[in-house]
């Protein structure tokens, strides 16, 4: 049975200890990490993404 997803979210960090902090408290609400992390530059920083989804029970 394909599962549907239901929400989507993302969350951003300036570093990878951050995101992994903001992921534990996300999974620990129910929030599933969805495909890799992305890495985003811009002139003056660098940032890390991972999408977020909850599925329809």
């Amino acid at each position: 049975m394909e599962k549907r997803i239901k929400e989507y979210n993302a969350i951003k960090a300036n570093d990878p200890t951050e995101l992994s902090s903001l992921m534990q408290a996300a999974i620990n609400e129910g929030w599933q990490p969805f495909g890799s992390i992305a890495i985003g530059v811009l002139p003056s920083r660098i940032y890390y993404v991972q999408a977020l989804v909850k599925y329809e029970d």
